[in-house]
């Protein structure tokens, strides 16, 4: 229960210095390309979908007195969770014209078959949900969220070209 409280707090405090970040672009007279506006959007949206999953994790151990029950309404959770989040965002980077860079296609690819897992964790064939279960899927959040954000920050750098002595973005 310690990890997955500890979780929630982490994906809170990202939740947070995104919101900073956001702002102090925003405060600056800087606007968000296409491209920042959707690595930020998943960054928030996916950090605060496993902040509500772990938290509400912590409140199924506690009311059920079962905890295959508890790690089981958890795995049903995630699962709708990336199965509703997954196509809107897609849907959004379609809609505005962003191009998947291999960051955000590894993280789909892996989303797609946590997906997968949990159904199959979910009907017992292979697996059965549970706390490792459940923790491995945050790990793996919490990974694909750093990366995101790292490239999200990577979108604001820019490098002078010194033989023209003009700035360049540097490609995401």
């Amino acid at each position: 229960m310690e990890f997955l409280s500890l979780y929630a707090e982490v994906c809170l405090a990202w939740v947070a210095f995104a919101a900073i970040v956001a702002t102090l672009r925003q405060a600056l007279g800087g606007y968000f390309t296409p491209l920042q506006y959707v690595m930020f959007r998943f960054f928030v949206e996916c950090s605060l979908i496993h902040f509500m999953t772990a938290l509400t994790s912590v409140a199924f151990l506690s009311v059920f007195k079962d905890e295959p029950l508890a790690w089981r309404a958890t795995s049903l959770l995630t699962l709708t969770g990336i199965l509703f989040f997954l196509p809107f965002h897609i849907r959004r980077r379609v809609r505005l014209g962003v191009p998947m860079p291999l960051i955000s296609r590894i993280t789909a690819v892996g989303y797609i078959t946590l997906f997968i897992i949990l159904l199959l964790a979910l009907t017992e064939i292979w697996w059965k949900p549970s706390l490792a279960l459940i923790s491995a899927i945050f790990i793996y959040g919490m990974v694909t969220n750093t990366l995101i954000f790292m490239q999200f920050l990577g979108s604001f750098v820019e490098v002078r070209d010194k033989t023209k002595g003009e700035l360049k973005k540097v490609q995401v």
